[in-house]
């Protein structure tokens, strides 16, 4: 999974901009305690949902808008 980016605890935590009287995602959001084995982590993992972020633009492009969208993941990951 050498293209994959697996984001770890240190990861997540300097894009979440922690505030007092706030929760963040950022701050409640689990994580793969490793990259080695991810397909049985994530089976063994309580979680309801997975974030995965894919970098592209073709369908905008294909509906003949304006591309742009390939670049979203990280303006997310700050709202963390």
């Amino acid at each position: 999974m050498k293209h994959f980016k697996f984001y770890s605890k240190k990861d997540i935590l300097s894009l979440t901009k922690v505030r007092r009287f706030e929760t963040k995602l950022g701050e409640r959001i689990q994580y793969l305690k490793s990259d080695g084995e991810w397909p049985e982590v994530l089976q063994e993992s309580n979680a309801k949902y997975v974030l995965l972020g894919i970098p592209e633009d073709i369908g905008v492009k294909a509906n003949y808008g304006v591309g742009g969208a390939d670049t979203a993941w990280l303006p997310f990951c700050l709202l963390f």
